[in-house]
């Protein structure tokens, strides 16, 4: 059963694995996080053929991340400064969350602002290919 409907010439899926709630105190085993994660990303990656973006914070990034899943493309979420000292290059970067921008009329009165680290040649390996391979 298709769940997204037609991702063909979209950007890739990502993951968004950040801290929420309670567990902003209460950490899950490193392992856990690690394997259900690897799990998860192997399965978007057979249906869609390609490897999904990991969006992450910089906490979640150092806690579990950093060490691990490097062949996946990244998208780090960090309005204070750029981030460096990841150990890797990233793809995307939310660099706020509380931009306003003329013209939009939706709920939220800000919104995120990210920013590509590649060329317009470099963005489209980050698209979703035909279905004609993809079940």
């Amino acid at each position: 059963m298709e769940i997204t409907g037609e991702m063909s010439g979209h950007l890739v899926p990502a993951v968004d694995v950040e801290y929420y709630g309670d567990l902003r105190e209460k950490f899950p085993e490193k392992d856990k996080v690690v394997q259900n994660l690897e799990t998860f990303l192997l399965i978007l990656e057979e249906q869609y053929q390609v490897k999904p973006v990991i969006y992450t914070t910089m906490p979640f990034y150092d806690r579990y991340l950093r060490d691990n899943f490097n062949s996946y493309p990244l998208w780090i979420r960090n309005v204070y400064t750029p981030p460096f000292g990841l150990g890797r290059e990233w793809q995307f970067w939310q660099y706020t969350d509380t931009a306003v921008l003329e013209g939009y009329n939706g709920e939220e009165k800000y919104i995120d602002r990210n920013v590509f680290y590649g060329t317009e040649k470099d963005l489209e390996t980050y698209l979703v290919p035909l279905l004609d391979n993809i079940r």
